[in-house]
């Protein structure tokens, strides 16, 4: 069996969902994997070699003309989702996605043959629009160097988030509480995925600690935004890790990819109490806090007492599988295939 994937960028959303599954896949399986990652080449590939054709989200600007050549050549495609296609007004991409990615990943999913995504409220939106869908969740290949580090031996409590810019109103759930409960715990906080010279990361930074940069108190630190090939290691510094997230449309639709991050470094975590970590809802090394400034606190106190991150490990062991999620992936491959 020979596919191709089409990957737009080196994203996160791309690494996770296509080349990392599909990687392990050609190791593990009679399967030729191609890649490109060349959007403006993609009209003029040969795609008659191919038993089938797999990306993320929509096929470039040329996805009508590329969509009609498969079809001409009855060869089927796998538009793999992540997240919800309608974002807020609040993400900075949001005038791009109204103008042009929305419409193009509606039309994608349309026009696959199948698809794949990452939980089963988003299979629900999906089947809105194809209803031959496949849920995958998302799962680490924790063979890869950046899942394992050597944990740090921390002299102080260590709490670490890992994100980006979109995540400064998800901050703003915890800013007081993580600030209360380092002064008063002599606890430390890593903001990781930061860049100095952002304004907009400088706000969330000052979400957290109430301080401009010029006046950053001693227990905050930051980790400088690496690629996804290396962000993981962050998570070896760590004691246990947050995920705050506000309850929206948008947002429910996310993974609970955090967590499972956390896992490959034996921490839990602490969520708010809203889709799709709800998912997780029998994981015993996740805390599930509302999202007021007291739930928050309460939170970070309870898990400080605990050890409870070989809970979250063996929960995601057995639901986050990468081996069996890789199987499924198989099945459905040949399945397309016959």
């Amino acid at each position: 069996m020979r596919i191709l994937v089409l990957m737009d960028s080196a994203s996160g959303v791309s690494f996770h969902r296509l080349f990392t599954p599909y990687a392990a896949m050609q190791r593990e399986y009679d399967i030729q994997v191609d890649v490109s990652q060349k959007p403006p080449e993609w009209i003029n590939i040969d795609f008659s070699v191919y038993d089938v054709v797999i990306f993320n989200r929509w096929i470039s600007v040329a996805q009508y003309n590329i969509f009609e050549k498969l079809k001409a050549l009855n060869i089927p495609t796998i538009c793999d989702v992540d997240d919800y296609w309608v974002v807020p007004k609040s993400n900075p991409a949001y005038r791009v996605y109204k103008q042009m990615i929305k419409n193009a990943t509606k039309d994608a999913i349309y026009n696959a043959t199948h698809i794949t995504c990452s939980t089963s409220i988003l299979a629900e939106k999906v089947k809105e629009i194809n209803s031959n869908i496949t849920i995958l969740p998302n799962a680490l290949d924790l063979t890869q160097d950046q899942w394992n580090f050597e944990k740090a031996k921390n002299e102080k409590l260590t709490i670490g988030w890992v994100g980006g810019i979109t995540h400064l109103e998800d901050l703003k759930r915890v800013g007081n509480s993580v600030k209360r409960f380092c002064e008063e715990n002599d606890a430390i906080f890593y903001m990781a995925g930061y860049h100095t010279e952002s304004h907009e990361w400088q706000m969330c930074e000052k979400t957290i600690t109430g301080e401009t940069i010029f006046n950053r108190p001693d227990w905050f630190k930051t980790i400088r935004g690496t690629t996804p090939t290396d962000y993981g290691t962050s998570y070896s510094l760590f004691d246990f890790c947050i995920a705050p997230l506000c309850e929206s449309n948008f947002n429910q639709y996310k993974s609970e990819l955090k967590i499972v991050e956390a896992a490959a470094y034996n921490l839990p975590i602490i969520v708010s109490n809203v889709k799709p970590y709800t998912l997780h809802e029998g994981n015993k090394g996740v805390i599930f806090s509302y999202n007021t400034e007291q739930s928050w606190y309460d939170s970070l106190c309870r898990m400080a007492k605990l050890s409870i991150g070989e809970l979250n490990t063996e929960y995601c062991n057995q639901h986050h599988n990468l081996k069996s999620i890789n199987q499924t992936r198989y099945e459905l491959l040949k399945t397309l295939c016959l």
